[in-house]
């Protein structure tokens, strides 16, 4: 007599193939923290072929009406598996414009951001920074000026976590055991990097290719940590995959609209955390470590940091639809990100990366969308933390 072969639910099969994506793009699964079963079973026959992904994906949006599946959750797995089946048509050998891969990936279409725009951000920056000139030159002196030795990184990191940690306590509450290890690496296309291990706990991975000013420190530590995407992570570990049973929640991929509203949170994090105060409590904290930095420059100097970074978004755009060459990309984000010609070389790698040329999107739109919805909501950065929300509410509740 033949064996039995039990049904697959809809999210253990939405497991399953973000795993096998998975074998074949080594960035796509960001974390896994499901049961050690699943993944052998999904392994065990080696990669499939991606156009057996790709049907797969199909069937499974043909199939989510009849699931009977939350509402939110049936909008969340519609974006995700939209976004896998993108993946993995071209992974199957077809050709989509980087807009096409964004929209379908992410939910929303790029837009360009009017270089006026940053033009407005450089007129703000040149009345905040001391002194007159050259405005680049005045930017990147001031970012010098207040960077951390690499020797007391360290030291930064673990005074600046402690109080973000309190601070994102009073967001959301953090569950018993939660924890966030760091550590320094090299040689990798971005700065710093989240990699979730379950049970509660973070590793932060801190790229020291390039100097960090307590300004980057502190946004680096909110938006990786508190209350970025630690607090996320632990948060959905907690609410939606333990207590709610929603396994789908076991696996992050890069490919989907949870990318976009994860690096949301994670670019509000830190104007979140600091609120009406501003930065001057946090900055008092590394006055002992001999840092002296004007808190109201420092927060235009964030504030306007994350507006530039839409440059990024230009210039992958323009690198991936309109052939332009990797040195103008780096001349665009000298002229409008004001990034020195290292940094602008080290960003242009990333939107070169296969694994990235799209995500960059995620920061860009997580930004506006999220801090939107936080806007209009009092408990919109909560819900966002512990909630399955995803693009599509966001872009309706925002109309």
């Amino acid at each position: 007599m033949a064996a039995t072969v039990r049904a697959k639910t809809v999210p253990e099969r939405y497991v399953r193939l973000c795993l096998q994506v998975g074998e074949h793009l080594e960035d796509f699964v960001d974390a896994y923290i499901g049961p050690e079963d699943l993944r052998a079973e999904a392994l065990s026959d080696g990669p499939a072929q991606p156009q057996g992904l790709r049907d797969e994906a199909l069937a499974l949006l043909q199939e989510l009406p009849e699931a009977g599946l939350e509402d939110d959750r049936h909008r969340w797995f519609t974006g995700q598996l939209r976004g896998i089946e993108c993946v993995t048509a071209r992974l199957s050998g077809e050709n989509i414009s980087w807009s096409d891969e964004v929209e379908c990936c992410f939910g929303v279409r790029p837009i360009h951001v009017d270089e006026d725009v940053f033009r407005a951000s450089h007129e703000r920056l040149d009345d905040a920074l001391p002194g007159s000139g050259d405005l680049n030159a005045r930017y990147n002196g001031w970012l010098d000026a207040s960077v951390v030795p690499r020797e007391m990184l360290p030291r930064a990191i673990a005074v600046l976590s402690a109080e973000l940690r309190r601070r994102a306590g009073e967001i959301v509450p953090l569950s018993p055991g939660e924890s966030v290890d760091y550590e320094t690496i090299e040689d990798e296309p971005w700065q710093a990097f989240n990699l979730y291990r379950g049970e509660l706990n973070s590793l932060v991975q801190v790229n020291v290719d390039l100097p960090f000013s307590i300004v980057d420190l502190l946004d680096l530590v909110a938006h990786e940590a508190y209350p970025g995407h630690h607090t996320e992570r632990s948060c959905k570990e907690k609410s939606l995959y333990r207590d709610s049973e929603r396994l789908e929640m076991c696996v992050m991929i890069v490919g989907g609209p949870e990318a976009v509203i994860a690096e949301g949170i994670a670019t509000n994090a830190l104007e979140m955390a600091v609120g009406d105060e501003g930065f001057a409590p946090l900055l008092e904290l590394t006055r002992e470590l001999g840092f002296e930095v004007d808190a109201q420059v420092a927060e235009v100097v964030h504030l306007e940091g994350w507006r530039l970074f839409a440059a990024s978004t230009n210039a992958a755009r323009m690198l991936h639809e309109e052939g332009m060459d990797p040195k103008e990309a780096e001349d665009y984000l000298q002229q409008w990100a004001l990034h020195t010609p290292e940094r602008a070389t080290k960003a242009v790698s990333f939107l070169m990366d296969p694994g990235s040329r799209a995500y960059v999107t995620a920061y860009t739109d997580g930004y506006r969308l999220c801090n939107g919805f936080i806007r209009r909501d009092p408990d919109g950065l909560k819900r966002l933390l512990t909630e399955q929300v995803t693009v599509s509410t966001l872009l309706e509740t925002g109309e």
